[in-house]
């Protein structure tokens, strides 16, 4: 992989109603305190989301509060600072994160991927050979085709992720 992006194209049968990825959260003052969970793609989400389950295991004290209107809170929510590592061996982004009780997502997963990560990047969905292929890239590629440039990765159901690598930390 060309160290100078973060890429990764998952191709799964059948059209998705969730776009879900692999990705390990870790605390950013002690990147070893980290943890691999699923992750879904939410254009829809201004920022990122952990579940409490995962804040509390990545030991994070969160004491800023923004207002939560949405499905997952109401009233307020606190936030703060997680890094979150898209690929296998990729590096870590320092982003925002709120804290959600429940993410509705299932148990396997314990975190959403929001603009503040997508906007950093190119992503792209498309629909062939009755697959569903998603991309993406940080930084956007200079050829505009994530699928040729990106290492694939098959998979088995529409929400799993196989990735044969050891470099991610068990599951949350």
């Amino acid at each position: 992989m060309n160290d100078k992006y973060n890429i990764f194209t998952i191709k799964a049968p059948g059209i998705l109603d969730q776009l879900r990825s692999h990705v390990v959260v870790a605390n950013p003052s002690n990147k070893d305190i980290a943890f691999g969970t699923m992750a879904v793609w939410d254009t829809g989400s201004p920022i990122c989301f952990i579940s409490e389950k995962l804040r509390r295991l990545l030991n994070l004290e969160f004491s800023r509060e923004l207002p939560g209107y949405g499905i997952f809170a109401k009233g307020s929510i606190n936030y703060g600072l997680v890094s979150i590592r898209l690929v296998a061996r990729g590096r870590f982004f320092d982003v925002m994160a709120a804290v959600t009780p429940d993410l509705h997502r299932g148990p396997d997963c314990q975190a959403i991927i929001g603009m503040n990560i997508i906007t950093k990047g190119q992503l792209m969905v498309s629909f062939k050979d009755n697959s569903t292929i998603f991309s993406f890239s940080i930084p956007a590629v200079d050829n505009n085709d994530l699928v040729d440039t990106a290492v694939s990765n098959d998979l088995e159901t529409s929400f799993g992720y196989i990735d044969t690598s050891d470099d991610f930390s068990p599951e949350a």
